[in-house]
């Protein structure tokens, strides 16, 4: 009610901003709800057309309207949950544009260095520790001395001019000293050398191949951890330690962590198998298993959902929709149309379960996701004929039928709006439910086929008599009405499962929805 259309930014653009005009004339005072219908609730696409430039329609359509009167508010687009934080706010502030300048040649960069010390087979104590001597923040004199902390920079143990963090960890005496003992190779000019980066940069990688490929990344970080320790240790306890301590001391802590963090290959305890009883089921209530699908390229997104009662399906559906803001949205957008199914089925006693955990995150925390506002809004009407709502996660390898029916509607983009003026159409006109229906064993003969009526791709209705694939459930007889195709003069089913398992899988990867009636049916002579 308050959304200026040329000054405020609700284009959900990255940034966001303000929307494009065809023309150079622009009415300060028109606002978003100008571009509303009021009874519909759906966007005038005609003053769309005459006002905003064809690149913003497609944006201004994933936003939802609201079906009741909510006011406007403001949602981050830095975050999926449209509220800020700081490390949003951060890589935002990084994506600024800065002006540029040519700088001074510094050298390589010690970003391949950062890298490394995260792959060292060490404690996290020792990687942050090499971490802090590469980003020049271990607390020597010299450090102290620039940042105005301490009075003296030069080194406590030789008396050199400077304590800095090469010279504490690789050209003090006792620091070369304890090189010198240690397994790895001491080369003149090489190591250790005068650069705090090539000192590093030849234990990392050169080190490795001087050592006929022997790996040190387990043992040197202790080496320059103790050196530290030593250092310390004089100035606060005025301990000498002597350099083959040290080294003795590293080497030893090495190999306590590598044995403490090796899998021993015999297990002193060993696994022991229970054996459950295969004839134990439980009995669990009738659930609606949910999924959306969503992809950037693509106009619309698919919704399908499916009602199981112990393994069985009893009911589901399908429908496309023009293509929201995230797949999130169009897992809530799935939900809400699930839910709303269900209320007209009566079927309000039954529980969801979905494969999106931030779903279940975003229906736990409604107040922390403002992009979402009008469809939580519609949820809560929906959820109060819902006498106990309950939703789950479910991994995705046993939501497969779900997210085959949403897939499903969303690669039919091309057959679901067929001779359809998009201007007038908001919606995909394609949407309903495919039922399974009940029916005893004996109605299935060739004289008493049962009459149904279904959709067939070119959105007509036909009335006729179809001969549908069954399999035996019980002493009762299950019908499934799938893959129907029109030829001819009559509607006939390709295929005719052996048995249950091989319904099961072809409701997985189901090809053609059969629809139930929901309009008049036309006559079969209309089919052209």
């Amino acid at each position: 009610m308050n959304t200026r259309v040329w000054l405020d930014p609700w284009i959900p653009d990255i940034p966001a901003r303000p929307a494009k005009g065809i023309t150079a004339e622009r009415d300060p005072h028109l606002y978003v709800d100008h571009l509303i219908d009021p009874v519909s609730k759906l966007w005038k696409l005609d003053k769309l057309h005459a006002l905003i430039e064809p690149s913003d329609i497609p944006l201004i359509l994933s936003i939802r309207p609201s079906r009741s009167y909510l006011s406007d508010g403001y949602s981050w687009n830095g975050t999926k949950s449209g509220n800020y934080s700081v490390k949003s706010g951060y890589w935002a502030a990084r994506e600024l544009s800065r002006p540029t300048c040519d700088h001074p040649f510094q050298g390589p960069g010690i970003t391949p260095l950062l890298t490394q010390v995260w792959k060292l087979k060490t404690t996290r104590k020792l990687k942050h520790f090499v971490w802090q001597c590469l980003s020049g923040c271990l607390a020597t004199n010299h450090t102290l001395f620039y940042r105005h902390v301490g009075k003296e920079k030069h080194c406590p143990r030789c008396g050199d001019e400077e304590e800095t963090i090469n010279h504490l960890l690789f050209e003090c005496p006792p620091a070369l000293q304890t090189w010198a003992l240690s397994p790895i190779p001491s080369l003149p000019s090489c190591f250790p050398s005068q650069s705090l980066f090539s000192n590093l940069d030849f234990l990392f990688w050169r080190a490795k191949g001087m050592m006929n490929g022997e790996d040190i990344g387990h043992f040197f970080p202790w080496i320059l951890w103790y050196l530290w320790k030593a250092r310390n240790s004089f100035i606060f306890e005025n301990i000498r330690e002597s350099p083959q301590y040290t080294l003795d001391h590293a080497f030893q802590e090495a190999k306590d962590w590598k044995a403490a963090n090796t899998k021993d290959d015999d297990p002193l305890v060993e696994s022991v198998r229970i054996p459950i009883n295969p004839t134990f089921t439980r009995d669990t209530p009738p659930e609606c298993q949910i999924d959306g699908s969503w992809h950037a390229k693509d106009t619309l997104s698919g919704h399908g959902w499916i009602v199981m009662d112990k393994e069985t399906p009893i009911l589901m559906g399908m429908k496309s929709s023009r293509r929201g803001l995230s797949p999130l949205q169009a897992e809530f957008e799935t939900l809400l149309w699930a839910m709303e199914c269900l209320i007209s089925e009566s079927k309000t006693s039954l529980g969801f379960a979905t494969d999106c955990s931030e779903l279940i995150s975003l229906l736990d925390n409604p107040s922390e996701w403002p992009t979402l506002a009008v469809e939580l809004q519609l949820f809560k009407l929906l959820k109060l004929f819902f006498p106990s709502f309950s939703i789950r996660f479910i991994p995705r390898c046993n939501n497969v039928r779900a997210d085959c029916l949403a897939k499903k509607a969303r690669a039919r983009e091309n057959e679901v709006i067929p001779n359809v003026d998009t201007e007038q159409q908001n919606e995909a006109p394609e949407t309903g439910m495919l039922r399974l229906l009940s029916l005893p064993v004996h109605t299935f003969t060739r004289d008493a086929a049962p009459v149904v009526d279904v959709y067939v791709y070119t959105r007509v209705r036909v009335t006729c008599n179809i001969y549908p694939i069954v399999y035996t459930c019980s002493e009762r007889t299950r019908l499934v009405v799938l893959d129907v195709d029109y030829e001819g003069d009559e509607l006939f089913v390709g295929r005719v499962f052996k048995n249950r398992d091989d319904c099961r899988v072809k409701l997985a990867s189901l090809h053609q929805a059969v629809w139930l009636k929901e309009n008049e049916p036309i006559s079969q002579s209309s089919l052209g």
